[in-house]
């Protein structure tokens, strides 16, 4: 039973939405069965100790069915019949957010059973309570579509001749919808092709672009419309860099007319394109992404459900890092370093405040941070090993360097499940750097062309080598050895 599907169910529910299950299954208008009552009061009372001893099928059965002999068929009728009430009471919940969703299917009654004015009153509050709605994105859009479709058959009903606009409200608020979320939809096509290298079908796409370039004055205030229409662009014409300039002015202008969730994800756009551009060797663009992170964290964008994502904290940390804006990047590592997972807090703390004391030239408590690091993951042993082979290169320890490059090579020959592009990222890295190193101690005792020669071989070779983690700073590493030669 530990495994179930009614009590998988039950271990999402928090403490608040528990006891309101039990009132609802107390509620005879939902349920009629007195053992899904007890069974459900049986959790409760057990609540959130659902551990195996506690939900064992035997445990369970003699709590419902008091002095009964077994019976596994007589268990799972009520199980299903407990299944079926949970499954109804989430969907009511959800249902129940939405003052205006909860007026719509009023409305539909009000209409059937012709109690006109209750209903025209009812309409003109949910038309009010739209259109003042704070976020005005696809979904507001719908609902709005929904009501003034009721407030036409509500008119047709009628067989009057009076003068109504609702027919033509439906049209546009059906419109406005459906460029909205077509738009969002061809968005995170885009967005996925590149990431997933999955191909997708985007019908009518090029005649919708074609319909609302020739028709702006119509959709220019509607900011659903405007603002996926430049991000669109921004995807699509990638090179140009006006379109994100843009896209992040309607952001600033338009941010607060999408919810939360939604909102945050039309910054990672932004954060995608700076990123792209910014490993094309467009720098200024790694400016323009540690400003967005800071956008994302005034508008408390970043930490979600209470947790801030070892991945975003460490994106953060490194953007301004690459940017030096030391001071910044040690209060925010500090910051917020119990909003981490439990988990990894400690690991992620000590691996991201060791990679600000590398970038400060503090040799030594980076060294003592990295020692505290567990290899808990391929990520930690991978990045970790890479800071301290930086931190030995610009330290000049030469034994220390070599053996730490034998190691990783020996790291990458042993362990055969970890990914094979990530891998070689890292191979190459540690590699490059060992060459890159013995060229550098060589320096003074090659003869100037063929230093010269080494140099532009290793120049060549890094510019070939696509995926190459830590190219810029290898890229700079090589810029230190030919400013030499000049």
């Amino acid at each position: 039973m530990y495994k179930s599907t009614l009590i998988q169910f039950i271990k999402t529910l928090n403490r608040k939405e528990m006891t309101r299950f039990v009132e609802f299954i107390g509620s005879p208008y939902f349920n009629k069965h007195r053992d899904v009552k007890v069974l459900v009061n049986y959790f409760n009372k057990i609540y959130p100790d659902f551990s195996k001893k506690k939900t064992d099928r035997k445990e369970i059965f003699s709590k419902v069915f008091k002095g009964e002999s077994y019976s596994e068929a007589k268990l799972k009728h009520v199980f299903s019949y407990t299944l079926r009430n949970i499954e109804t009471f989430l969907s009511l919940q959800e249902f129940m957010k939405v003052e205006t969703d909860l007026n719509l299917y009023l409305l539909r009654d009000l209409r059937k059973r012709k109690l006109n004015k209750r209903f025209e009153k009812i309409l003109n509050r949910t038309k009010d309570t739209i259109t003042t709605e704070k976020h005005q994105n696809f979904d507001h859009h719908f609902r709005m579509y929904e009501t003034t479709a009721e407030a036409d058959l509500f008119f047709v009903d009628q067989a009057t001749f009076r003068r109504d606009e609702s027919l033509q409200f439906k049209v546009d608020s059906l419109d406005r919808f459906y460029l909205s979320e077509k738009l969002r939809s061809v968005c995170e096509m885009i967005n996925r092709s590149h990431f997933l290298r999955r191909e997708y079908d985007y019908n009518f796409v090029e005649e919708t672009i074609k319909y609302l370039e020739s028709n702006l004055e119509w959709w220019s205030t509607t900011p659903s419309i405007t603002v996926y229409y430049q991000v669109y662009h921004t995807l699509t014409d990638k090179d140009n860099n006006r379109h994100y300039y843009k896209l992040t002015d309607l952001l600033a202008k338009y941010g607060d007319c999408f919810p939360e969730g939604e909102r945050r994800d039309l910054y990672h756009y932004c954060l995608n394109f700076c990123i792209r551009r910014g490993n094309q060797g467009e720098h200024q663009f790694w400016s323009e992404t540690l400003k967005i992170y800071k956008e994302l964290l005034r508008n408390g964008l970043v930490i979600e459900e209470g947790v801030f994502k070892e991945s975003h904290y460490r994106n953060i940390a490194s953007a301004a890092l690459r940017v030096k804006e030391y001071e910044w990047a040690k209060e925010f590592i500090f910051k917020y370093k119990n909003d981490v997972p439990e988990r990894t807090r400690e690991n992620t703390y000590n691996y991201n405040l060791a990679r600000l004391y590398y970038h400060t030239q503090e040799y030594s408590e980076a060294l003592g941070l990295l020692n505290t690091v567990e290899y808990t993951d391929p990520f930690f042993y991978r990045n970790s090993k890479s800071l301290l082979l930086r931190i030995y290169y610009d330290l000049g320890e030469t034994d220390a360097l070599n053996s730490l490059v034998e190691s990783f090579k020996a790291y990458v020959s042993r362990d055969k499940l970890l990914n094979k592009g990530k891998l070689k990222r890292y191979s190459d890295h540690f590699r490059l750097t060992g060459r890159i190193y013995r060229l550098k101690m060589n320096y003074e005792y090659l003869p100037a062309v063929q230093f010269e020669k080494e140099l532009s071989k290793l120049e060549e070779k890094v510019d070939s080598t696509g995926a190459l983690a830590g190219k810029d700073w290898i890229k700079e590493k090589l810029k230190e050895l030919r400013d030499k030669v000049k």
